[in-house]
């Protein structure tokens, strides 16, 4: 089979889009590693978009006690828990987890996931409201920067712990970290991805 001819116009035609393709991948590239790093500073951690379910104990604590029996995740009723996979390690694989930038958590009133685990890896005292960790706000990544009036976290935010607020005077969220529960609802709802949920101790 002969090679394909090509004229000189045709062959640098080529040639620069082939380059611009090459630079349009690398700048790609670039962008999704500086997201990466972004993201790292922004959570103080090493990236990882999931908290524990609702009344978990410390992860020392409870890694020793989850059996992986998944009973948790079938007492969900909108079903928001999942089971980590092997991708995140033998150590984690299988164990509760809860992504809130995808599906928050509705904070049921009788917390069923806690009630269902037999070995105590989830618990809470008697009429307390179990805190999954702390909202936090990238500035760098929220609309409000760009002057463009967004109120979805603040609207999201139950009223029972109301902890999210907007001023749009200044352009900023804050957040009350005395009553944030880290449900997960301003992070679901954001736009932007602006909107974590930390783990605190």
């Amino acid at each position: 089979m002969s090679e394909p001819e090509y004229t000189r116009r045709e062959f640098f035609s080529y040639s620069g889009q082939k380059a611009l393709e090459i630079a349009r991948a690398a700048l790609e590239a670039l962008r999704e590693a500086r997201g990466k790093k972004d993201e790292k500073n922004f959570l103080g951690e090493a990236k990882k978009e999931w908290v524990r379910p609702p009344g978990a104990l410390e992860e020392k604590s409870f890694l020793e006690k989850c059996t992986r029996c998944g009973d948790c995740l079938k007492a969900c009723p909108p079903l928001v828990l999942r089971a980590l996979g092997p991708e995140w390690g033998e150590n984690l694989e299988g164990t509760p987890s809860l992504w809130p930038r995808e599906r928050a958590c509705l904070m049921c009133e009788d917390f069923p996931c806690i009630a269902s685990c037999p070995e105590g890896a989830l618990s809470r005292e008697p009429n307390q409201i179990p805190r999954l960790g702390l909202a936090v706000v990238d500035e760098n990544r929220c609309v409000l920067k760009d002057h463009q009036p967004c109120r979805e976290c603040e609207k999201a935010c139950p009223k029972e712990f109301k902890s999210v607020f907007v001023d749009l005077a200044v352009n900023r969220v804050s957040i009350d970290v005395k009553t944030c529960v880290g449900c997960g609802l301003c992070a679901e709802i954001c736009p932007a991805q602006a909107i974590g949920i930390k783990i605190v101790k």
